[in-house]
């Protein structure tokens, strides 16, 4: 696998203004993109402009769950039909994002090159967001890993199967090779009881940590919750179908987590 060019890495890192946020997962089916569309709706809510992006290029969804309608998508521009801000729709809450189209055949890889002058684009947009919260597809791909690669930081989402754990570890692994500086957080999803978040956890964190000499941060977890298909069934984020339920209050203490380390991120930008 190509290495990162860790010269024009850094240098993006440096000239960018927009806090970058990759959620990401090794199994499909692991609820990445409902953990995406309510966490960019809990960022919105602390006051933080965000904007999510779909990148997954073959089973997009986001528009599905936020029941719109997708307009132009990634694809439009692209393929230059449309400009980037032409893509960018309203959402619940004063959030934005861009669908992606679903079904597409022989999608494109995006790697760094292609990725970086998306959030340059982006950056540059009326009204530019502080947050771009990219939801990439599942799995090990290029466009995946150069989205960990050129983000702030990455979430990875998985829950106590014993097949996502070890997709997870899969995709820790690549993202490592990647960027080895790569900030991963790990988010255990539909965790049954706080021992059992701590044992996933424990057992990803203490195996990267050993095999890879690689720091995964603890994000937290996400209970499981019978509110969270009932919102994806009526298609209503949780945190507005049910803002008083255990995944929502979850997502709200995960979302406050990340607002702090965004504000940081600007005053240092800034300095």
């Amino acid at each position: 696998m190509m290495k990162t060019d860790r010269k024009s890495l850094s240098t993006h890192l440096k000239t960018r203004h927009p806090f970058t946020l990759t959620v990401t997962s090794g199994k499909g089916g692991v609820g990445k993109t409902c953990i995406s569309v309510n966490l960019a709706i809990a960022l919105q809510k602390h006051g933080i402009s965000t904007l999510l992006v779909d990148l997954d290029q073959g089973l997009a969804n986001v528009d599905v769950l936020l029941r719109l309608c997708p307009g132009n998508t990634l694809h439009s521009y692209l393929d230059e039909q449309s400009s980037l801000e032409d893509c960018v729709q309203k959402g619940p809450e004063g959030l934005r994002f861009i669908a992606n189209r679903s079904g597409k055949e022989g999608s494109r890889i995006l790697g760094l090159k292609e990725l970086n002058g998306i959030i340059h684009d982006l950056a540059r947009i009326d009204c530019p967001p502080e947050v771009i919260l990219l939801d990439t597809g599942a799995g090990i791909s290029e466009t995946v890993l150069s989205c960990s690669a050129m983000s702030d930081e990455t979430i990875l989402v998985t829950t106590p199967e014993p097949t996502a754990i070890t997709d997870a570890y899969a995709m820790v692994k690549a993202i490592h090779r990647k960027r080895s500086s790569a900030v991963v957080h790990l988010l255990p999803n539909r965790v049954r009881s706080i021992e059992e978040a701590h044992k996933t956890t424990n057992k990803l964190t203490s195996v990267a940590k050993k095999f890879l000499d690689f720091d995964l941060c603890n994000f937290g977890w996400i209970q499981e919750d019978d509110m969270v298909q009932q919102s994806v069934q009526k298609q209503v984020p949780l945190l507005l179908e049910s803002p008083g339920c255990p995944a929502s209050r979850n997502i709200r203490f995960l979302a406050a987590q990340m607002s702090s380390t965004i504000r940081k991120h600007q005053v240092l930008n800034n300095d």
